[in-house]
């Protein structure tokens, strides 16, 4: 495992905004809802590009268009990209989805432990429903309500949203 340097992650992040542009590019041609989301949305906003200190894109999808997605990808895109998940790969250590760029080599200095052929990637978060009443009934748990929807949240690798607008 190698230290990054301020020019060789410039090249992944150049990687990695290619890869966003031809998901993009597959989620219009497949009518599939995207959008940016966390840090990568933030970073489009305020600094026009990436946050200085993220590293990733995240990309978040309606269930059914995440679903089609990981469809799309494994069967038309698995020479270029490969899915990473618990599903996917036996030793995965992460609740999130990535995609990968095949023939890279990319390992986060916390994974560097961990026997899974990771690579340049792209997060992509799933977005389920959850109702308005069950949310605001495990939020009035006894105890910390919010901290236990949070790590159920964490558990169940999805963020849980009532409704979403995305165009």
């Amino acid at each position: 495992m190698i230290s990054l340097n301020n020019e060789d992650l410039q090249i992944i992040k150049r990687i990695e905004l290619n890869m966003a542009l031809e998901v993009k590019k597959i989620c219009d041609r497949h009518n599939i809802l995207y959008s940016l989301c966390g840090g990568t949305l933030l970073g489009a906003i305020r600094h026009g590009g990436f946050i200085p200190w993220d590293d990733d894109i995240d990309v978040m999808l309606p269930r059914k268009d995440f679903d089609k997605m990981m469809e799309v990808i494994k069967r038309d895109y698995s020479d270029k990209y490969s899915i990473a998940n618990v599903e996917t790969m036996k030793n995965y250590p992460l609740m999130t989805t990535r995609i990968m760029m095949k023939g890279t080599t990319f390992i986060e200095e916390p994974l560097k432990n961990i026997k899974c052929d990771l690579g340049i990637f792209l997060d992509v978060y799933p977005l389920d429903n959850m109702m308005r009443k069950n949310l605001k009934s495990r939020l009035k748990l006894p105890g910390s309500g919010a901290s236990f929807l949070f790590s159920d949240m964490l558990r169940s690798r999805y963020f849980l949203i009532r409704e979403l607008r995305l165009r």
